[in-house]
């Protein structure tokens, strides 16, 4: 162990709560005997497979495809297909991940282990929530991969942060399927079990090195875990969420950190810039700074596995921003704390601003340099301008959206904090038209957020927020309007940050429109091949 003064005692409590368990598990047997036990136990996994059988029996039969991309695996910075195509028939689902990309000589590969482990991240939260998770959950559901990918690597290979990037892109692509699937349900209950993509890979920051009392330590960073959840049916999601695997998520203490480690926090703060817009918004992330306080260098090593391919949001809502790391270079952080004032993004300054690689290690850090982390945002629910004016006007009361955001992205107009009602209704109706380039056929007044979503009805698709019709055809996407932009340029433009991808596949939105009614139906992250692979 490499500093067994402040980790000994944790490696004690988890023996201590292993032997805790035995004890317990034990005098449960004895008090009631064994073939109780067992009797009980069989009947737990019977009603948890019943209750998730029956849940499945109310989405539609058919096939479902999605995929997602894991971001440079460590040594160069390409993307990673994650592929899924899931079946349902009856009350029994299957997941196939053929077509995923091929194991790689980099950390992100996902063993089959964690790769059921993220399927069913997803899963229990969706269809199996108030069950006890046990074995009969997971029966209703059967798990495809191919011997010798990156969700089922052939060993040798690398696996140590597989769970982290690839596996939490799997439970990134099981929630889209599922929102799909589960939209479509004629069953309340299910259809509402969709929701906006959560930002779903930790953003690490490891520092190591000695005080200057000679000390040698190693800070591996748990404010990684403060990214957004996706937006929900009927609420903003979380801020600081952690990842769907992290139940009681935990971020420590600012001043834990400064007391265990020689590091002076600057800020720590909601990330605004990660936000998924829409008519419920995606849960923010966080954003932090540290300079050395106690020590002259370290070593940082960085992984931020969210930058370039984000978040999807769900039904018309808007992506969520991605995670990435700086290193502000020589700056003046002494002198304004001597000066007595607080060193913040908006007066610090810095003869160089270096961004660091998606996965960077060996990178160092000395006295007078600032570390600055910021993390990725959950996708949001609805089109944003179906969004109740005055959650808006709380946002920018509370400083989680700009005026121009709240203007441009959400249509509302703010005279001293307050909606102009009348302004707010005309400048929607603006939009609306810009997104199409005429005049709408039809108008949208107030909406619930899930009104964005298509829906199906015996005449075929249409827009439950105006009555739009989209078609009779298995798709609806056909019948409305396409456009499609650079991810990243586009997200600039609703002040959502992505990092930008300057080579190799592109990285771009498409978003789709009522041609009717102006409404957007659905803003999803695609990856474009380069051209020639």
């Amino acid at each position: 162990m490499r500093v067994p003064n402040l980790y000994w005692n944790d490696v004690r409590s988890l023996v201590a709560s292993n032997n805790t368990g035995i004890r317990r598990l034990l005098g449960t047997i004895e008090e009631f005997g064994l073939e109780t036990f067992r009797e009980y136990t069989r009947l737990s996994f019977e009603l948890a497979e019943q209750v998730v059988r029956e849940r499945i029996r109310a989405i539609p039969d058919g096939t479902y495809r999605a995929e997602e991309w894991t971001e440079h695996n460590g040594h160069v910075d390409e993307l990673y297909r994650v592929a899924c195509e899931m079946t349902k028939r009856g009350d029994q689902i299957t997941f196939d991940f053929t077509g995923s990309s091929e194991q790689t000589d980099g950390f992100i590969n996902c063993s089959y282990g964690a790769l059921v482990g993220s399927v069913a991240t997803a899963i229990v939260p969706i269809l199996a929530w108030d069950v006890p998770f046990n074995e009969g959950v997971m029966t209703a559901f059967d798990i495809i991969a191919e011997p010798g990918s990156i969700v089922n690597p052939r060993p040798p290979a690398p696996i140590s942060n597989g769970h982290l990037t690839t596996g939490a892109r799997v439970s990134r692509v099981v929630t889209k399927l599922m929102n799909e699937a589960c939209h479509n349900s004629g069953n309340e209950l299910v259809r509402n079990r969709t929701q906006g993509v959560w930002g779903d890979s930790w953003t690490g920051g490891i520092s190591a090195g000695n005080t200057d009392a000679g000390e040698y330590f190693v800070l591996f960073n748990m404010d990684g875990g403060g990214m957004g959840a996706g937006a929900q049916p009927d609420g903003d999601g979380l801020d600081c969420a952690g990842m769907m695997t992290q139940v009681n998520n935990m971020l420590p203490d600012v001043e834990m950190n400064e007391m265990l480690y020689p590091v002076l926090y600057l800020w720590k703060q909601l990330n605004i810039d990660s936000a998924g817009h829409g008519a419920n918004r995606g849960g923010l992330g966080m954003r932090f700074a540290w300079t050395l306080h106690g020590a002259s260098e370290v070593t940082q090593t960085v992984f931020a596995p969210s930058s370039q391919v984000v978040a999807d949001g769900f039904g018309g809502g808007l992506p969520g921003g991605g995670s990435g790391h700086e290193v502000w270079r020589r700056t003046d952080v002494e002198q304004l704390l001597s000066q007595g004032r607080i060193p913040n993004p908006d007066v610090l300054s810095a003869e160089e601003k270096q961004l660091l690689e998606i996965n960077q290690q060996s990178v160092s850090i000395s006295t007078g340099d600032v570390f600055v982390q910021w993390i990725a945002g959950g996708g949001g629910y609805g089109d944003p301008l179906l969004r109740d004016p005055q959650k808006v006007a709380d946002d920018v009361r509370d400083g989680y959206v700009t005026e121009e955001v709240a203007r441009k992205t959400y249509g509302v107009v703010l005279n001293d904090g307050q909606v102009d009602e009348d302004a707010t209704q005309q400048i929607r109706n603006e939009i609306r038209r810009n997104r199409l380039g005429q005049d709408l056929a039809r108008e949208v007044l107030a909406a619930p957020a899930g009104a964005s979503a298509p829906r199906r009805d015996a005449d075929g698709w249409f827009v439950p927020a105006s009555g739009a019709r989209l078609g009779d055809g298995d798709d609806w996407r056909p019948a409305a309007r396409k456009v499609t932009h650079v991810a990243s340029d586009r997200l600039a433009e609703h002040g959502v940050r992505i990092r930008p991808r300057s080579n190799g596949e592109r990285v771009l939105i498409d978003e789709y429109y009522s041609p009717e009614c102006g409404t957007l139906l659905e803003a999803c992250i695609r990856v474009e091949p380069e051209a020639g692979k």
